[in-house]
């Protein structure tokens, strides 16, 4: 199947911000993908007056909006991937070395002022949690640091959206991109003064000798794709699409449900006795009846008529209005919905609970069921996830600017207990899988 080709969304902003107006997915997004092994030449949009290339993402260089546009217009989609970034970030960093004895190893937090000051300078948690959020939208995240002009100390943090960000293409034999690329609106032409080039982290190079400004790709890798990774929910769109085609069928149900439930017949020379005037009175008529009978005010409303009696004493042949019975009714459908849900919540390995998605009509099961729900997905679903996010600061945040040998960044959790264990029902501990 092929993407959607209708411009139905806009993109305006600058590199860090971006305002995409939204229109309802048809179809299946187009992969189109980029391998190290695929002719890249074709592949590309040149940057008008520089020699840098962009690596396109995915069909038409649109695939970031159409995750956008296909993620805002279902109902739980979004409260999926939020509730996904709250967990990994917890209840907030940490700083914490770790411990091992002859019988288990553990992280122990310790008391690093100068760090805290700093991640409060450079609004750390904000700029993860952004980072955060486009890993789980699109399946990666881009991170900037900003190096102090007379030395190696990082100085600052920033965020770049994803729709604005594209890969420089390779360079032959290289094993990774060089850079990132950043402009406003990639779908249009693209000139070199629109554009700003961030060079990545170069891990073989002294930390003074990096570029004032560069970036870091937060993302796990996916096989075939040197570029661009795809989100873990990529597999689901088909429920997201069924789900969202059944909200569509029964909004459309709610505001024109009288024209399946009625089979309305009228003579056919009804309207003849007013002559020249006959197809304006009947399309008049047609809009006057729609008007009466749709629309949600005007559910279970009696429809009064009058007929007129023949000299026979019988009745003249008028409108006839007969009901119609609809398969399923208002109830079509709502089962594959729940199954549609479901599987969007599998696909994110989220209990759907967690999310306050109710996708059985049970709600969101017992306290028990969701505490462990919680445990599990804290214990199974965030170590890989929350490694990616804090690798730039233990390896090169931690190098640049002197952190105590040992001393790590991470994640402070909030531990829900049974009020028998503890009477607050909740308390703060540090990651145990760090």
């Amino acid at each position: 199947m092929a993407i959607i080709e209708q411009a139905g969304y806009t993109l305006i902003g600058n590199h860090g911000s971006g305002f995409v107006a939204l229109t309802m997915v048809q179809d299946r997004i187009d992969l189109a993908p980029v391998g190290q092994s695929s002719n890249v030449k074709t592949n590309v949009v040149k940057v008008t007056g520089t020699e840098m290339e962009a690596v396109k993402w995915g069909k038409d260089n649109k695939m970031p909006l159409e995750l956008i546009r296909l993620v805002y217009s279902n109902h739980n989609k979004f409260s999926l991937i939020k509730t996904c970034r709250d967990l990994v970030l917890g209840a907030g960093l940490l700083f914490y070395q770790r411990k091992t004895d002859e019988k288990k190893k553990w992280a122990e937090p310790v008391e690093y002022a100068e760090g805290y000051d700093w991640l409060d300078e450079v609004r750390a948690y904000d700029v993860m949690a952004k980072v955060a959020l486009s890993y789980y939208l699109s399946g990666q995240g881009y991170m900037g640091m900003q190096r102090k002009s007379d030395g190696a100390q990082i100085i600052g943090l920033t965020h770049y959206d994803f729709p604005t960000v594209r890969l420089e293409r390779m360079k032959a034999g290289a094993a990774s991109p060089a850079a990132l690329l950043l402009h406003a609106t990639w779908d249009r032409d693209v000139k070199g003064d629109t554009v700003t080039r961030v060079p990545l982290y170069d891990f073989a190079k002294e930390p003074d000798r990096q570029p004032r400004d560069f970036a870091l790709v937060v993302k796990d890798g996916t096989p075939g794709n040197a570029y661009y990774d795809l989100p873990d929910w990529f597999g689901s769109q088909n429920h997201t699409l069924i789900a969202n085609l059944i909200s569509a069928f029964h909004l459309s149900g709610l505001k024109n449900g009288w024209n399946i439930r009625y089979l309305v017949e009228m003579p056919a020379t009804y309207f003849a006795r007013f002559e020249d005037k006959a197809e304006e009175m009947e399309t008049k008529f047609k809009k006057e009846l729609h008007d009466f009978l749709s629309g949600v005010e005007n559910v279970n409303k009696a429809l009064l008529t009058k007929f007129s009696i023949g000299e026979d004493g019988k009745p003249i042949q008028g409108f006839k209005i007969t009901p119609v019975t609809s398969p399923g009714g208002d109830d079509m459908y709502l089962d594959l919905a729940k199954y549609a849900d479901a599987a969007q919540a599998s696909a994110h390995r989220l209990h759907p609970g967690l999310a306050f998605a109710d996708t059985s009509g049970k709600l969101f099961g017992s306290g028990s069921e969701l505490r462990i729900a919680y445990q599990l997905h804290l214990a199974m679903s965030t170590p890989r996830v929350r490694h990616l996010l804090t690798e730039p600061f233990n390896r090169i945040v931690a190098r640049h600017n002197g952190w105590p040998k040992g001393v790590r960044l991470g994640f402070e959790d909030t531990n829900i207990t049974t009020i028998a264990d503890n009477p607050n029902g909740a308390e703060k501990v540090q990651n145990t899988a760090l």
